[in-house]
């Protein structure tokens, strides 16, 4: 096997210095043409640029697609901002995703963002650490999901004391995603009732369960409990009763009965 890196590093790194990428990659292509192709190979026993044009012919080209094949992906988070993680930066996603997990694939010079098999977002990277990427159009959908939250939050705190409790954790632990939970929440209310609905916001609240299936889990569970109706009794059943002769007893006897635990203590 031949040393290609031995060659490159003895014959073009030793003993120069480079001021940038761009020094070097010019000053490497200059080295290429003036040298390393024009010497007569070791082992070929001719100059690689000649075996290059014979071979030509055989050779298949790169596919113009090289440059856009990831070199990793990675599975992130979408967080309460609505971004992912990547090193120490954050890049946004569509607001309505968040909780979800997100495949992130790392190109050379960009990012992107898929979800459910969808690509939702590219990223330029971020020059600098500890950064925050917003994408205008992630930015405007937050800004109408805000408006839209805040009516729903008031239809909320209608329902009293326990939707207001139960708000403020919800805001705290969904974060911007809080109005998509209140609008399932809201419509609990009208398939089961303020009443109910109220009661299991408590419940959830009392086990730090903040979030709208939560909820509906609490409801369907407390409905699941009550007690089954008894059906009546059926005529037949009845007539049966009626047949049956209960024989009449001296009330001393039930007396006895009743009594005959405290005899047999003493």
């Amino acid at each position: 096997m031949e040393r290609p890196f031995h060659y490159i590093e003895h014959n073009f790194l030793a003993g120069r210095e480079f001021q940038d990428m761009e020094d070097i990659n010019r000053r490497g292509d200059l080295w290429r043409a003036n040298t390393a192709n024009v010497r007569i190979h070791g082992t070929l026993r001719e100059r690689p640029l000649d075996r290059l044009e014979r071979e030509r012919g055989y050779l298949k080209p790169l596919s113009h697609e090289i440059s856009g094949t990831f070199f990793k992906k990675v599975d992130r988070l979408i967080h309460t901002d609505f971004c992912v993680a990547i090193d120490t930066n954050r890049y946004s996603t569509s607001p309505n995703l968040i909780g979800q997990t997100a495949e992130v694939r790392l190109f050379k010079s960009h990012l992107e963002i898929w979800v459910n098999k969808q690509l939702d977002a590219k990223h330029n990277y971020i020059k600098g650490k500890h950064q925050r990427q917003v994408l205008p159009e992630h930015e405007a959908i937050y800004k109408k999901m805000s408006g839209q939250t805040q009516l729903l939050k008031h239809a909320f705190l209608r329902l009293g004391e326990s939707a207001l409790s139960y708000y403020d954790g919800l805001k705290k632990h969904r974060g911007a995603a809080a109005g998509y939970h209140l609008q399932r929440i809201l419509t609990y209310v009208d398939r089961h009732g303020s009443d109910v609905v109220t009661g299991a916001l408590a419940h959830a609240k009392r086990y730090g369960a903040y979030s709208a299936d939560a909820v509906l889990r609490i409801i369907q569970g407390k409905g699941q409990k009550k007690n089954p109706a008894i059906p009546p009794v059926t005529e037949n059943i009845r007539d049966w009763l009626r047949t049956c002769a209960v024989e009449e007893q001296a009330p001393e006897l039930y007396d006895k009965i009743i009594n005959k635990p405290d005899e047999e203590e003493k």
